[in-house]
């Protein structure tokens, strides 16, 4: 496989998640039916920031911060272990802000636990840096008026890159 560093681990992580999100976001609101508030899976897969709202909402972005070499293995076809620190930003609206900001709990979670059940199965390896998640505050939409609300979930992607 060709060395990708960033690129390969917002990819990998970017298809994950679009591939295996939903059954967690259905767990959660099995888990909180009690509650009238119902997450929606995410929709849009990004691996790029946006000025904008990305369009449909809730949305993903998984951006790349930086990559460090963990160690160069010197042999034909040389190889190495990278680490992409990596942040899964989550993006969503709601006209009702302590809706808005439950539902930025409940897709952190529901990233965390994709995540981690995607540990045995998934063509990466990571580890959760600290802080593991954030929440952004509940920001107005100039243009709309529409209330939305971001949270992040950091992790460190380790990757063997090599040559082919």
């Amino acid at each position: 496989m060709p060395i990708l560093l960033g690129e390969r681990a917002v990819d990998l992580i970017k298809d994950y998640l679009a591939a295996n999100l939903a059954t967690h976001v259905a767990d959660i609101n099995d888990e909180t039916a009690f509650m009238p508030v119902e997450l929606k899976v995410p929709q849009t897969f990004a691996t790029s920031e946006r000025r904008v709202l990305p369009n449909p909402l809730p949305a993903i972005l998984v951006i790349a911060e930086d990559t460090s070499l963990e160690g160069v293995i010197d042999s034909p076809g040389f190889g190495m272990n990278t680490y992409t620190s990596v942040t899964i930003y989550v993006v969503d609206v709601h006209p009702d802000q302590d809706v808005l900001r439950t539902l930025m709990y409940r897709h952190v979670a529901a990233i965390v636990r994709c995540l981690r059940a995607g540990e045995a199965d998934a063509e990466f390896a990571y580890v959760y840096r600290d802080p593991l998640a954030s929440y952004g505050p509940v920001y107005v939409d100039q243009e709309s008026q529409i209330l939305f609300g971001d949270a992040q979930v950091r992790i460190r992607v380790l990757l063997e890159e090599s040559e082919p």
